[in-house]
């Protein structure tokens, strides 16, 4: 049991961490992003640079990804949609100024586009990524 407790608390503290990153990642990636870019050339530049950021070790990546993705631990679902949320909050943001410069329709809705962008992109483009594929 204390193995388990000793696993589950160092399993805490990586998520613990990776959450602190991808936040401070978020924020820096979305300040570099040319505000007058299209929306699709914006929201690749957001997912380009976590690519970049799982890219430096791609084992404890997915680790991480899959341990906030399919824990049964309710502290670590809280932490799990921590990261997403944020980066659609960006998302809503690219959307929102593409709908005020006509880029998009007026009607749509920014949060729904914002995740549905979120949803879609990101797995495509990190399999393609890390697999080595440009």
């Amino acid at each position: 049991m204390a193995q388990t407790e000793c696993g589950n608390a160092s399993v805490d503290l990586l998520i613990l961490v990776f959450k602190d990153e991808m936040s401070q990642l978020i924020e820096e990636v979305y300040g570099t992003i040319r505000k007058n870019a299209s929306l699709i050339e914006q929201t690749e530049s957001l997912f380009d640079g976590f690519i970049e950021y799982h890219r430096r070790d791609v084992v404890i990546a997915r680790a991480l990804i899959r341990e906030l993705s399919f824990s049964g631990n309710p502290g670590r679902r809280k932490d799990a949609f921590t990261i997403p949320e944020a980066i659609i909050e960006k998302l809503v943001h690219f959307v929102s100024a593409a709908r005020a410069r006509d880029e998009i329709r007026a009607d749509i809705d920014p949060v729904e586009a914002a995740r549905c962008l979120f949803a879609s992109i990101p797995p495509v483009r990190a399999a393609l990524r890390m697999s080595g594929v440009r």
